[in-house]
């Protein structure tokens, strides 16, 4: 029984981490982009990386507590932001796939690609551009490491010491 609860400490430490990696994220864009699509991309990230950690139970949760810490847009608006990231993303991906066909199925290098292109395509920027794409991987690889091995170190915090 104890694995079908959310931890509501711990929900309320990943929501409120997760304005801090709006800046780390912006730096993967070439250029300025807009607040919003910034935050909507951080988003993205931050709840993909949050379910591959705690699981689906727990993004529903810190949905709720995120709702109350965007700035630049409503909830309403940055979720629609997020679904057309995850929308563009699986787009990019699944056109990639058909044009390669050595290509595998669920093939992690497409998957990467077409979440980058996807938020720089929500950004504005040319998402065609192979240059682009490969100045942008190591910065996304570095805003994802941070937020992973923060969720991480989250989900390892003994409760009891939380406060």
């Amino acid at each position: 029984m104890l694995g079908l609860t959310v931890d509501r400490r711990k929900v309320k430490a990943a929501a409120r981490s997760f304005p801090q990696f709006c800046p780390i994220v912006r730096l993967m864009f070439p250029g300025d982009a807009d607040d919003d699509v910034i935050e909507a991309s951080t988003v993205f990230l931050y709840e993909k990386l949050t379910e591959v950690v705690f699981g689906k139970r727990f993004v529903q949760a810190m949905r709720q507590e995120l709702g109350e810490s965007f700035k630049f847009a409503s909830a309403a608006e940055t979720a629609m932001r997020v679904a057309r990231i995850d929308r563009l993303a699986n787009d990019f991906e699944k056109i990639a796939m058909s044009g390669n066909a050595a290509a595998k199925a669920g093939d992690f290098t497409e998957h990467v690609c077409g979440v980058i292109r996807s938020m720089l395509a929500e950004a504005g920027y040319r998402t065609d551009d192979p240059e682009l794409l490969r100045q942008t991987f190591p910065r996304f690889d570095h805003a994802v490491r941070r937020m992973k091995s923060h969720l991480t170190g989250i989900k390892q915090q003994n409760h009891f010491i939380m406060g």
